[in-house]
């Protein structure tokens, strides 16, 4: 297939809209702060494909690409997923190693998997904990539980304790060791502002 991505720009040269023609034939318009031009890759060397990757910068440093692949009639979406494959993302044997950005514990992003489903769109592996080290210190009084659960015993620190996080259920609860070396675990959905210190938000 002859394939072909063309880009309107504005003044500040980002391309705003981004179209592809395969054959001749307009396939999808994009529009976003996208990069004038697209990515072949090949997710599974295994089928008959190769997929187009079509990068949006976002709008603050939040990148996203999308995934497409003809299947001789159509351009067809896989999904939208954050990272960019130059940058954070990699492709092994049908596996994308992306990334995702933190709700919980401020912007940091970490790794997120998708696998190629049979109908070759990208489902979400997810994961139910994930590793994050981050130093806090806390700028009210926190409660710590001994386990993840709200019905377990716990310990209430004052206001500038330090501490370390070592991961999250990517939901509500953080995992925390102090610095007596025990470890318990922060229910965020207590804190109605959740701010700690050493954790930067932004939207």
């Amino acid at each position: 297939e002859e394939i072909s991505f063309k880009g309107v720009t504005d003044e500040y040269d980002l391309t705003e809209t981004g179209t592809v023609q395969i054959n001749g034939r307009t396939q999808a318009t994009i529009n976003g702060n996208l990069e004038p031009y697209i990515w072949v890759v090949d997710v599974d060397s295994r089928d008959d494909y190769k997929e187009l990757v079509i990068y949006d910068e976002g709008p603050s440093d939040d990148p996203v690409d999308s995934y497409y692949y003809y299947d001789g009639k159509t351009l067809r979406l896989m999904g939208e997923v954050e990272g960019h494959i130059n940058t954070y993302d990699y492709i092994e044997d049908g596996i994308l190693h992306a990334v995702r950005r933190s709700d919980i514990l401020g912007t940091r992003r970490y790794k997120w998997d998708y696998r190629l489903a049979t109908d070759h769109t990208w489902e979400e592996v997810g994961n139910e904990y994930m590793p994050i080290k981050i130093p806090i210190i806390a700028q009210e009084k926190v409660k710590v539980y001994r386990e993840q659960d709200e019905e377990a015993s716990y310990r209430i620190y004052p206001s500038g304790t330090s501490f370390m996080t070592l991961g999250t259920d990517l939901e509500r609860w953080v995992n925390v060791r102090l610095a007596d070396g025990s470890e318990g675990w922060i229910n965020t959905d207590e804190y109605q502002s959740y701010d700690f210190g050493g954790i930067v938000f932004f939207d």
